[in-house]
């Protein structure tokens, strides 16, 4: 587990990288990227702190999905709708 740092939905906003057996990198994105259309080239969050930090944020976790991380976003229900939830789990 890795926190990473994430701001501009609020200033000291994290993300938690996690590398699973099953899965591999996986960052929790939680609030720095709401649903997945946010990912997309013109997508961008409704709600943030500071624009400037979002920019940065999104271009870094844009880049980790292009390197293979699955990121799952804070609150994407048709996302949500796929994954395994408890009690099940990733190992």
């Amino acid at each position: 587990v890795q926190i990473v740092f994430t701001p501009g939905h609020t200033p000291g906003h994290q993300s938690l990288l996690l590398e699973l057996k099953e899965w591999g990198p996986t960052l929790l994105a939680a609030d720095s990227v709401y649903t997945n259309e946010v990912l997309e080239p013109e997508g961008f969050p409704g709600v943030f702190a500071n624009r400037e930090d979002t920019v940065q944020t999104l271009a870094m976790i844009r880049e980790m999905r292009r390197n293979g991380v699955r990121v799952i976003a804070g609150h994407d229900p048709q996302a949500w709708a796929g994954l395994r939830l408890a009690p099940s789990y990733y190992g």
